[in-house]
Formats: C-alpha cells, structure tokens, sequence
C-alpha cells in the first residue's frame, strides 16, 4: 500500500507541476476551467503527500488498526480530487479546443483558434 502511495504522489506531482503544459489565449471559460483544474491539482498533491504521510507513520509509529481508516479516508478524497481534476480538463479539450494540434498551447505557431 506505502509504494502504491508512493508512486501515486509521486505522479501527481510530476504530472501537476513540471510536466504540466502552459497555455496562452485563453476564452474566460476555458480560464475558468484552467483555474479549477490547477486549484485541484495542487489539492491532490497535498492530500496525496497527506495520505502517505499518515500510511508511514500509521505502518512505522502509530500501529492502530483505525488508522488504516483514516489513510483510506485521506486517499479516497485525493482520488476523488483526481477525478474531479480530470473532469475539468476534458472540459478543457473537448469543449474549448485546449491542446488539440497545438491551440492555445505555448510554443505552438500562430495559428488561427
């Protein structure tokens, strides 16, 4: 459960700060959904970091059997937080044409949107 906790931080963080792309020329509701995407994005991170805290310390220091509770607790709402994350960026690419051949996306050419 610690490596699966691990792994899984380990590529919310990835995927929310240094591979996560920039845009430009954005419509307000395109800005809109961006910003409810970056808000749980970091959400995720900490409530991930959080839930693999509390599994360390629940395996190593605290051995209490509710504790199990609380670390699935803690990852249920990243999860979610993930899910609701990825709701918004469908949205992104599928009703406002983010990302698709490059519209709105930095480094792309010019191109008409």
């Amino acid at each position: 459960m610690s490596l699966l906790l691990l792994f899984g931080f380990i590529g919310v963080y990835l995927s929310s700060t240094l591979l996560h792309p920039n845009t430009h020329g954005l419509k307000d509701n395109a800005q809109l959904s961006i910003r409810g995407a970056r808000y749980l994005a970091y959400r995720t991170i900490y409530l991930s970091g959080a839930a693999l805290l509390l599994q360390v310390l629940a395996q190593s220091l605290w051995k209490m059997r509710w504790m199990k509770v609380v670390v699935f607790a803690v990852a249920l709402l990243a999860g979610v937080s993930v899910s609701i994350t990825g709701h918004y960026g469908a949205q992104l690419v599928h009703i406002e044409g983010v990302g698709p051949q490059g519209n709105y996306m930095e480094g792309s050419d010019e191109r008409e949107h």
